[in-house]
């Protein structure tokens, strides 16, 4: 029985449960004969309501194993305008993409006082994405400076841009990332699923609630 069904009989029922209630309430007031068989009833009505309405159908989701952060590096030339270890530039605007499950997109202001890898590193944290770092520099004709993120396992991509003027700067994945792996289990019920099956049936006879309505 898939939690639709359930939740459809259960709806059917409410209303049921309701209008019969008050046939019994009315029956009671005339003290009919019949009004003792009716009671009876209505309450085998609640109690399979209360039993269905027990049964939860909602997968719990967890994550076996240890998550590994994904290694992202981004190379700079010291030529460039996005070299990461030079001071952010007043009045430039900066755009951080970040490939996730979505596209996240943050964009900062150069302030002429902290470095634009040390930027990046703030709005990475304030982001939520960020594990560690490393600056590490190689002294060739044209400098490079490389930062590289330790990133949640989540994060696949890393792109940097300098909008007036346009440049960018890609970043390379240098280790995926591993979240760990999906399980799936269901909560123990007050009721087996052969159980429920009889309960639902017994709840739809007693309303006349048609099969056709299940999906």
């Amino acid at each position: 029985m898939t939690a639709e069904n359930i939740n459809l009989v259960l709806t059917n029922a409410n209303c049921c449960i309701s209008a019969y209630a008050v046939k019994v309430s009315k029956l009671l007031s005339t003290n009919s004969f019949c009004a003792e068989a009716e009671v009876l009833k209505l309450k085998m009505m609640n109690d399979y309501y209360a039993a269905a309405s027990c049964y939860d159908t909602t997968p719990i989701i967890t994550l076996e194993g240890t998550p590994i952060p994904e290694k992202i590096s981004i190379d700079s030339l010291f030529s460039s305008k996005l070299y990461l270890d030079s001071i952010s530039i007043v009045g430039y605007t900066y755009k951080l993409v970040i490939s996730d499950t979505t596209s996240i997109t943050i964009v900062f202001l150069g302030d002429d006082v902290t470095k634009i890898g040390d930027l990046i590193v703030a709005e990475l944290i304030t982001a939520g994405l960020y594990v560690s770092h490393t600056v590490s520099f190689n002294p060739v004709r044209d400098p490079i400076c490389t930062y590289t993120f330790n990133l949640i396992c989540t994060v696949t991509g890393l792109t940097l841009s300098l909008l007036d003027p346009f440049e960018e700067i890609v970043g390379t994945v240098l280790e995926l990332g591993y979240c760990g792996t999906e399980v799936i289990t269901y909560p123990e019920n007050c009721l087996t699923s052969e159980e429920l099956d009889i309960v639902i049936n017994k709840l739809m006879l007693a309303c006349d609630i048609c099969p056709c309505q299940l999906t």
